[in-house]
């Protein structure tokens, strides 16, 4: 059986000093790899101010959170900060639910 089609976009923009990683689609195990690589070269050229916008990510799973943590903790390794940024509610219930938000700020 063929894994359904997850589909995810992500565009980097600068806003100020913060880098600003916009996702469009599904953040999940067919995908994650995809928000990992972008961000990995963020980091890797010293830009560590991430603001991760949410607003049209559609679904998360555990992949996809695990994901955020991973870069999350990769961005405070070389003193740097990531923020969330405007989950639709069904997302931000799913980062509640783990207990993320405590870890990441949510910007509405």
């Amino acid at each position: 059986m063929r894994p359904p089609e997850s589909k995810l976009s992500v565009t980097v923009a600068r806003e100020g000093a913060n880098t600003v990683l916009v996702l469009v689609g599904d953040l999940d195990v067919y995908t994650a790899a995809r928000f990992r690589e972008r961000a990995v070269d963020l980091v890797h050229d010293t830009r560590l101010h991430l603001v991760v916008d949410l607003a049209d990510v559609q679904f998360v799973d555990s992949t996809g959170l695990g994901v955020l943590i991973s870069e999350l903790n990769s961005v405070r390794r070389f003193g740097g900060d990531m923020v969330l940024r405007a989950p639709r509610a069904a997302v931000r219930r799913t980062i509640e639910l783990v207990g993320l938000d405590r870890a990441l700020p949510i910007l509405d």
